[in-house]
């Protein structure tokens, strides 16, 4: 059976131990309208407009287990795209697109990630080599000029791990 999510809430399961997310699911426009709890391996709360599947458990209890948002796929075979979208659901919103050469890709970016660190070595050489040139030069003038320095730490993001 498969319905239109039309409203949610946060309410207990059916063993009244946990609280869990409730979907209020239109099965006949208009006429039938259920609650009924989303099982989901992670926080999923689909959008109003996402059609769901329903299961009976049993003669009197059901569960959605699964969810299309209408949404026209873009993914090639073996890739994945995880996304949120608006309420009512139009279009997608926050998307990471796991893509079939190995790529990770944020919101459609287009932009390459660094390594922090090797970026930082990097930056630290070619200071190294500015500030050796400078001292020759200033060497050979007879005069003091002072080192230059570069602190990039406030630039690390330490909740993005890269290989």
């Amino acid at each position: 059976m498969v319905g239109i999510v039309t409203g949610r809430r946060i309410g207990k399961n059916r063993d009244g131990d946990k609280n869990v997310l409730i979907l209020q699911v239109e099965l006949i426009t208009g006429e039938d309208t259920r609650s009924i709890e989303i099982f989901s391996s992670g926080d999923f709360s689909p959008a109003n407009g996402t059609r769901v599947y329903i299961c009976d458990v049993s003669d009197s209890y059901q569960v959605a287990v699964a969810t299309s948002d209408g949404l026209t796929p873009e993914v090639e075979p073996g890739e994945v795209e995880i996304y949120s979208t608006d309420n009512p659901v139009t279009t997608k919103q926050a998307r990471i697109y796991l893509n079939k050469d190995g790529e990770i890709i944020l919101n459609q970016g287009t932009k390459s990630a660094v390594s922090y660190g090797e970026l930082l070595t990097g930056l630290q050489n070619e200071l190294s080599t500015i500030n050796q040139n400078f001292q020759t030069i200033a060497s050979s003038l007879g005069i003091t000029l002072p080192t230059v320095t570069l602190n990039i730490s406030s630039a690390e993001v330490k909740k993005v791990k890269l290989p």
